[in-house]
């Protein structure tokens, strides 16, 4: 699924000792170049396997860059995260997890007109724009939980069910002074699943539901991942993967989704095809993104492994 990280219970979910990923979405807007750039890092690390079910936590970090707009909007995020899990049987498991985002944000009020700067020909970048601003940079705390349920059989399917809140804190986020802006509380809610279909086909289908204030946003569609060879040993190994996919945002958007996997490296490349109204003022340029995606393992064979979701 084309989408960011849903749930902090998420941390540490996967077949591995550690997991990192890059994402990068130029985009077009209205007002010129939106440039994004995530990278995360995360780390799995396991504290007890020595039975059926086993226990193990997760931890995480996540660093943004972004920068939008005529005026430069910049923001900048360092989150950490940490998610617990519990095997409850064989093939069920629970997770929890929580983190916390010190966010940065940055304008530059000198490329943006006000009202107060209109004198009755055009706007005066000079003038004065009577604006009662605490400055040109703001910094604040955000904060997010989320739990999970995965069921999995071991070759043949698994699927997860999960919640998360995130702007737990309902941060305030405004540049002027005595403004009391503040971020509303948003809830996610997220299903997906994989199927194997043979020995080389599976099939991913998702969806996910998100809320904010007046907003909503939901997202459904498959990704269908193809083995095309296989490396490695025979106790550990490495599929040649080709992946293709379609996502659909209610009433905004189409995304394709193609991308390859070779030795544990998964690079996606997935197209925004706008289908709203919207689709006027963007003069038909979508949202492009670009991500890699390893998970890993210090030791050269894992000791045991674990029935649990791909994400």
């Amino acid at each position: 699924m084309p989408t960011p990280c849903l749930t902090p219970a998420n941390t540490g979910n996967f077949n591995g000792d550690y997991r990192f990923g890059a994402t990068s979405q130029p985009m077009a807007s209205r007002s010129g170049a939106l440039q994004h750039l995530v990278g995360l890092y995360r780390l799995g690390f396991f504290v007890n396997q020595r039975s059926n079910t086993p226990a193990w936590l997760g931890a995480g970090l996540r660093l943004l860059a972004d920068q939008a707009g005529d005026g430069k909007l910049s923001t900048y995020e360092i989150q950490t995260l940490i998610g617990g899990h519990k095997a409850l049987t064989p093939n069920l498991y629970a997770s929890v997890g929580g983190g916390f985002t010190w966010v940065q944000k940055q304008i530059d009020f000198g490329q943006l007109y006000f009202n107060n700067q209109w004198n009755e020909i055009d706007f005066d970048p000079d003038a004065n724009n009577q604006e009662n601003l605490i400055g040109n940079r703001l910094n604040y705390l955000d904060l997010q939980a989320g739990g999970l349920v995965s069921y999995a059989q071991a070759n043949k399917w698994s699927a997860n069910i999960g919640m998360s809140v995130l702007h737990v804190n309902q941060p305030k986020v405004s540049f002027l002074n005595g403004g009391d802006n503040r971020m509303g509380v948003r809830y996610i809610a997220q299903i997906s699943s994989t199927i194997t279909a043979n020995s080389r086909l599976n099939i991913e289908p998702a969806a996910y539901f998100t809320t904010q204030k007046r907003a909503a946003e939901l997202v459904i569609g498959s990704n269908i991942a193809y083995t095309l060879a296989n490396s490695g040993s025979a106790y550990k190994p490495k599929p040649m993967k080709a992946y293709a996919g379609l996502w659909y945002r209610y009433r905004d958007a189409l995304t394709p989704l193609v991308g390859v996997e070779v030795n544990d490296y998964r690079i996606l490349l997935s197209y925004d095809i706008n289908i709203s109204t919207l689709r006027t003022a963007t003069q038909g340029r979508g949202g492009l993104e670009l991500s890699l995606v390893h998970v890993g393992s210090f030791n050269k064979l894992n000791k045991s492994s674990i029935n649990c979701p791909r994400f």
